[in-house]
């Protein structure tokens, strides 16, 4: 960790990062782009690749990705998402 360039995200949720690395919870959110990583709720967030829910990569398109009323439903193009498991 670089403290020069560390930044709390949420403390409320336990996110920060650096200019290397974004780290959750329980550590460093493998493969999460410091530029573009932000939080979308407690649940979700998301970076210019990748879909995040509890700190973990979701097989989901960051592009079309939006949660729906805040809560822990959310959808992608093609898939809809209850705290961060697919529905059927």
């Amino acid at each position: 960790m670089d403290v020069k360039t560390f930044s709390v995200i949420s403390a409320q949720y336990g996110y920060s990062q650096d200019d290397e690395h974004v780290f959750g919870p329980e550590g460093v959110i493998k493969d999460a782009d410091t530029d573009t990583f932000k939080m979308v709720t407690s649940v979700y967030s998301l970076d210019a690749g990748h879909v995040y829910a509890h700190a973990k990569m979701i097989d989901a398109d960051s592009g079309t990705f939006r949660v729906v009323k805040e809560g822990l439903y959310a959808v992608d193009e093609s898939q809809v998402f209850y705290d961060g498991n697919v529905l059927k």
